[in-house]
């Protein structure tokens, strides 16, 4: 679980990763009776299944690019406010994966 501070200027959640090139991320509105359903739909640590689909109201789904830099870790910066409420509040569920393999090494020049 992770709390965003309300008087931070954006509702991000913020992840580092090293060579990929996006990140699929799938938001979904959420209330708190339905966070705890949600958590009993989860396979168990270490399941080999499918994900079962989110019973709560999907809000975003999509790759969002991760922009190469320079150093061992890029920052990226995940938008949760399309699954938050007009003035920024609310519960959001937030599955977010590498959508490839990582880049390849870059070639010395």
């Amino acid at each position: 679980m992770v709390v965003l501070d309300p008087m931070a200027p954006g509702r991000t959640l913020d992840f580092f990763t090293s060579s990929y090139r996006a990140l699929k991320v799938r938001l979904y509105r959420s209330r708190p009776p339905t966070t705890t359903a949600t958590s009993r739909t989860s396979p168990s640590a270490g399941a080999r299944t499918s994900p079962r689909p989110c019973p709560v109201g999907s809000a975003f789904d999509d790759l969002v690019p991760i922009k190469p830099g320079q150093e061992p870790l890029t920052e990226t910066h995940v938008d949760l406010s399309t699954a938050l409420d007009p003035k920024g509040f609310g519960h959001v569920i937030a599955i977010i994966q590498p959508s490839r393999g990582p880049r390849p090494p870059a070639r010395p020049s």
